[in-house]
């Protein structure tokens, strides 16, 4: 038998025995579901097939709960920042004020007056960077200032503000609906990130841009990669204050992450990511959904979770036990992918969105356009200036109204086909000079 029959042999075998192995685990998930979901704790009616949904993990209880809110605030965030981006023409320092305004707008949503200790804190952080930041025993001093108060913030539970003294205890009424100091853990790495780039700007031999150029093909092609950004130190005036504190509380990375360094957060103010295309965030954002279909199916009809918290795993067979600990690792992966999935997906939609509004709004502007050019056309040559109220009241009018949305839409249409015949001109064109 030769390699290649021996390797197809062996593929068909193990497909057979992963197809059998999850019908099996499915069928056996099904069961145990149905027979002991009278004895689960955390169990809550869902939308799918009249069947409870299990909601017993309070992390993805919350997140799942604030998803809608989540994403309507993303999406006025993203928008604000991106035309005041295009319209304004803001760089670093300007995109700073603009996404720290809206990111401390949405801290004090979500930790109300607590946001004074986040504020306190990397205020004294930011001090101690810019004093001892060039010395050689800072090291020393960052992982003990940061260190201390992540063991402080998780003793003192947060802080009460009556501690401080009793004309402060009405601020203990407004803390917000989520806990300050559990998001705080990421704002430290950050916190520390800074101290260290800072530290290490003008150690510009610590990297070889020209020999990562030769190494690394995402580069070679034109684009910049995250290491890159990361190593390049950025220059002075982006370690300011607005620009420090933008970066701790950047909104649609602040509660999941994922944590990038400082020099790669402030080199992307200027210029946002180029690496994925507008087709590229899109279809991110379609895989998104369709895990988070795949999660809604998995806590309406396996209740993994919901066995491991409510102690009913014990009156198990090991071969349910075993099971029901498998579907809690595929339960916790998958929470953890879409918890962080999401948040990357808002921070690249910071990046490829401005080109999309102003596409967007070009379309619209040219819908307009074409419909006050039909009118000026219509009064000109058909109907006279005497005719014009005549026109308007007509369309003005409830049976008229359908007709005005349909026209704008359909130019609105025609001028979207319109760029794309013009972009795939001058593809063609491009080809044709190559």
């Amino acid at each position: 038998m030769t390699e290649s029959n021996w390797r197809r042999r062996e593929l068909a075998f193990l497909i057979v025995y992963a197809v059998a192995f999850y019908a099996f685990v499915i069928r056996r998930s099904l069961q145990l579901s149905h027979d002991y979901y009278t004895k689960l704790y955390g169990l809550r009616p869902g939308w799918i097939a009249n069947r409870l949904n299990d909601a017993s993990d309070a992390q993805w209880r919350n997140f799942r709960g604030n998803l809608q809110i989540l994403t309507v605030v993303f999406g006025i965030f993203t928008l604000v920042a991106n035309v005041l981006r295009t319209y304004c023409c803001l760089r670093a320092k300007g995109m700073a004020y603009v996404w720290l305004l809206i990111s401390l707008a949405y801290l004090s949503y979500l930790h109300g007056a607590c946001i004074i200790f986040i504020l306190t804190i990397a205020s004294a952080n930011f001090l101690l960077v810019k004093i001892f930041g060039r010395t050689k025993y800072f090291s020393y001093l960052l992982w003990t200032f940061n260190l201390s108060f992540l063991v402080c913030n998780r003793v003192y539970g947060g802080y009460q503000f009556s501690s401080f003294g009793q004309h402060w205890a009405f601020l203990d009424n407004f803390r917000g609906t989520f806990r300050w100091h559990i998001c705080f853990n990421f704002v430290v790495l950050r916190m520390i990130s800074y101290g260290y780039d800072y530290h290490w700007m003008d150690q510009n031999n610590r990297f070889d841009q020209e020999k990562h150029i030769q190494r690394c093909s995402t580069c070679i092609s034109g684009k910049i990669c995250y290491m890159s950004l990361q190593e390049r130190s950025v220059q002075n005036d982006k370690f300011s204050f607005a620009v420090y504190l933008c970066y701790l509380v950047y909104a649609p990375l602040y509660i999941a992450g994922p944590i990038i360094s400082f020099n790669a957060f402030a080199s992307q103010l200027d210029t946002p990511q180029k690496n994925y295309s507008s087709k590229q965030v899109v279809w991110y954002g379609f895989r998104w959904i369709l895990s988070l279909f795949l999660m809604e199916l998995m806590t309406h009809f396996f209740y993994y979770n919901a066995f491991a918290i409510s102690g009913v795993w014990k009156q198990l067979t090991p071969m349910d036990n075993f099971i029901i600990g498998y579907g809690v690792l595929n339960f916790m992966w998958l929470k953890f992918f879409l918890l962080w999935r999401y948040f990357r997906f808002w921070s690249l939609v910071q990046s490829v969105f401005g080109e999309f509004l102003l596409r967007e709004l070009n379309a619209v502007a040219g819908a307009v356009t074409i419909t006050c050019l039909m009118v000026a056309n219509l009064v000109g040559f058909v109907i006279g200036p005497s005719g014009i109220n005549w026109l308007i009241s007509g369309f003005l009018r409830k049976e008229g109204l359908p007709t005005v949305g349909g026209m704008l839409i359909s130019f609105y249409i025609g001028t979207k086909l319109m760029f794309h015949i013009s972009d795939s001109q001058q593809k063609r064109l491009k080809k044709s000079t190559m």
